[in-house]
């Protein structure tokens, strides 16, 4: 028998399985991301920022970027008591740029580091950034947090992973299917 809530979950269903059988009537897949090559044949530039001067040519960078993509890199999975071991930016997906901050192979002294946390600080609170693009920004940002002192973030953040939790409010009804997970939000809150 069909009552209201089987009707409103069909439709769910529906909605789903349509979503996901899309790129087999198109051929491709409309998420479709480029294949990332490591080792020597990367398509991707890795910049490794190890003096001052390159940290202040890369800060005059983020400052002038209309998106930027951060990454941490922490000792742990606790958020809050951790070390911040290196930083990642990239704001146009072909040069990824790290900083090796708390890092086995970091070559700063404690006042060039001491420096470093300052601008950084300062650049999450006072940048011009349209968008700072995070995965899991609930974990990065409280990072950034306790080892930067960040007291508030300037720019919008989108967390690629609530986006698609957002984005497709019919994979909820999958919930029921996957229990917690990707799909939805309470991944987040690790």
């Amino acid at each position: 028998l069909l009552s209201p809530k089987s009707i409103k979950n069909t439709a769910y269903l529906l909605g789903m399985m349509a979503d996901f059988m899309l790129p087999i009537f198109e051929g491709r897949n409309r998420y479709h991301i480029p294949k990332v090559d490591t080792g020597a044949d990367r398509n991707f530039k890795i910049r490794y920022v190890d003096t001052i001067k390159k940290f202040d040519i890369l800060l005059k960078q983020l400052y002038k970027s209309r998106l930027v993509a951060v990454d941490t890199e922490t000792n742990s999975l606790n958020r809050i008591v951790t070390i911040l071991q290196t930083l990642q930016f990239s704001m146009d997906g072909k040069i990824a740029y790290v900083i090796p901050y708390i890092h086995k192979d970091a070559p700063w002294s404690s006042k060039e580091l001491k420096y470093i946390k300052e601008k950084l600080r300062d650049y999450f609170e006072r940048n011009n950034n349209h968008y700072q693009i995070y995965t899991n920004a609930k974990f990065d940002l409280n990072v950034l947090r306790a080892v930067l002192g960040v007291r508030f973030y300037r720019s919008k953040v989108w967390d690629i992973i609530a986006g698609h939790s957002v984005y497709d409010e019919n994979a909820k009804l999958m919930r029921t299917v996957t229990g917690t997970g990707f799909m939805n939000l309470k991944n987040l809150s690790m």
